[in-house]
């Protein structure tokens, strides 16, 4: 299994954010179009998870999204779509300056202390990975058992 190295992963990170389509980030990297998949996927929930715990107890009077992101194929997975949107939310909070803020959304909250880069966001999402739901055994309800008395009316 090839690991694609920290630059190649910035770079990849780098042009999905800008708006580069899939198929135009692997003709620009060199990279196969699944493996760009696979780690925008992998990104793009650990940003979902990141922004999520990071963004505790915010109320916000007004919300800002880039049109290019609202659009769902029909043939696509709609996971693909919200790591997708998650990535770009948490790039345009927490790495982007804005001109009328100077700094990113999150720096002038005070929920970050500085500018992140695409790699420090790119690691804490890797590290950030969702947790997966429990699942009930499926022979649960076996397992129960009534126990004869108690109250009665």
């Amino acid at each position: 299994m090839n690991i694609l190295s920290r630059e190649k992963q910035i770079e990849i990170i780098a042009a999905l954010c800008e708006g580069v389509g899939q198929r135009a980030v692997t003709r620009l990297t060199g990279t196969d179009r699944k493996t760009v998949a696979r780690l925008a996927l992998r990104v793009g929930r650990g940003c979902a998870e990141l922004h999520d715990r990071m963004m505790v107890g915010i109320r916000v009077n007004r919300l800002e999204l880039d049109e290019a992101w609202s659009f769902v194929g029909k043939k696509q997975k709609i996971d693909c779509h919200v790591a997708a949107v998650s990535l770009h939310v948490a790039f345009y909070n927490l790495c982007r300056s804005h001109e009328a803020l100077r700094t990113t959304p999150a720096v002038a909250l005070g929920v970050a202390d500085r500018v992140w880069s695409i790699g420090d966001l790119i690691d804490a999402a890797l590290v950030t990975q969702p947790q997966a739901p429990e699942t009930t055994a499926p022979d649960r309800r076996r397992r129960l058992r009534v126990i004869e008395g108690g109250k009665t009316d």
